[in-house]
């Protein structure tokens, strides 16, 4: 499986009962449920021999020999084809960051990542073409994947999009500009530009292309199966799009967050404190959509650096050394690894976040006053 030990972090998961801890990766719960009024798009691609793909996932000779030398990777996210044998197994990059956690069934079951060198690819269900990068691509630091399309953030800062457009999914706008991140939904696809602003495409039956006038400038976005996320750079959250399951609605006592993630009915942020929230499906106004603890985070999750969705389930993975900030690599050790990370970082964070890596005490600058806090800190960290 590829699911190799990493001793700086420690994984939490929670929901799709079937998972224990993170080198189990074994198939979750067959999800045979649909959502109650759910506004579907009217047409898919056809699906063809659905089972042999379950199978063929399984086996670690199927991913790319260079599996762990890359720095981003996304996973396929579809309701409706995950009832279909119903394969999930979380994935990390080398850095030990939860990129994507769903692994759809093997029938739309498709990573897709970019390499070291910026390299995009793509295996899988191919039916729509959406493990075909194109020829004239080019380098990329970032991709996203829909139900059948994908997306790559060029290193050019250009977004390309492949694969399934009945709904125009894969055209970005031509006034779209210089952006910044890409996230996908089943079958729209958001990007952030670099000025914060976020502009969405594709699908719009549920209102998740349609981000509110009052957003903001925003530091990171994410898809749902038919609503978006956004954080704003002050730490709040907004969510719009389909709401049934009021996945668009943070709690009032949220606070200011650090991350975002979407499940297909339910939302995730994780908080400056590192702790994390969730709400939608298997929390609120549950209806025909099966509730398996998808928004219940174990009671004794500690804090956490990243999280991720899949259709009814979440992930996330606790800090190393939650009482150790100065630690940047997550050794629980302070040496010349970090202050080389810290003096890299040099600088202001992006777009105006705080918390940024090297931003020891969150002020949104990495400068002398953090370089004196990693040096304070010098040799093992507290237990």
């Amino acid at each position: 499986m590829f699911c190799p030990a990493r001793a700086k972090c420690v994984s939490a998961l929670f929901g799709c009962d079937s998972f224990r801890r993170l080198r189990v990766c074994l198939g979750g719960d067959r999800v045979t449920h649909r959502a109650r009024a759910a506004p579907r798009p009217p047409s898919r691609p056809s699906l063809r021999s659905r089972q042999p793909w379950g199978n063929e996932i399984e086996k670690p000779n199927k991913f790319p020999d260079r599996w762990w030398n890359v720095v981003s990777v996304a996973v396929t996210l579809d309701m409706e084809q995950s009832k279909h044998i119903g394969r999930t197994g979380p994935l990390l990059t080398r850095t030990g960051l939860v990129a994507a956690f769903l692994v759809t069934a093997g029938v739309v079951a498709v990573e897709r990542s970019a390499h070291a060198d910026g390299i995009v690819r793509c295996w899988g269900y191919n039916a729509q073409g959406q493990c075909n990068p194109p020829a004239d691509l080019g380098t990329c630091s970032a991709v996203a994947a829909g139900s059948y399309h994908t997306i790559a953030l060029r290193s050019d800062s250009g977004v390309r999009c492949w694969g399934w457009n009945n709904y125009g999914q894969c055209n970005p706008p031509a006034d779209l500009g210089i952006c910044s991140a890409v996230a996908a939904g089943s079958y729209h696809t958001i990007a952030l530009r670099i000025d914060g602003g976020v502009r969405c495409w594709g699908n719009n039956g549920g209102g998740q292309c349609n981000p509110p006038a009052d957003l903001g400038p925003c530091s990171s976005i994410a898809g749902g199966g038919i609503h978006t996320i956004a954080l704003r750079i002050d730490g709040g959250v907004r969510c719009w799009g389909y709401n049934y399951y009021d996945q668009c609605n943070p709690p009032a006592d949220l606070g200011a967050c650090s991350s975002i993630a979407g499940g297909y009915y339910h939302t995730i942020a994780l908080r400056i404190d590192g702790g994390i929230r969730c709400w939608g499906a298997g929390l609120t106004n549950t209806g025909s959509f099966p509730n398996y603890g998808q928004c219940n985070p174990p009671a004794d999750l500690g804090p956490c650096s990243s999280v991720a969705g899949g259709l009814c389930h979440t992930i996330a993975i606790e800090e190393a050394c939650p009482r150790c900030p100065s630690s940047l690599t997550g050794n629980c050790i302070v040496n010349g690894a970090d202050l080389g990370i810290l003096l890299n970082a040099w600088g202001s964070c992006p777009a105006g976040t705080t918390g940024c890596t090297g931003d020891i005490n969150a002020d949104g600058v990495v400068n002398g006053a953090d370089l004196g806090i990693l040096l304070g800190a010098w040799g093992t960290c507290p237990n």
